[in-house]
């Protein structure tokens, strides 16, 4: 069972560094699109 507590560890950190990286993204588009209006 220790494996399986290891496992999903590593998934959540691998969630947490997708959404930062999609928040990334998006406030990138948000500031570009402020820009052209």
């Amino acid at each position: 069972m220790g494996d399986v507590g290891q496992d999903q560890a590593a998934i959540n950190a691998q969630l947490l560094a997708d959404n930062e990286e999609l928040r990334a993204s998006l406030r990138t588009i948000t500031a570009e699109l402020a820009q052209i209006r």
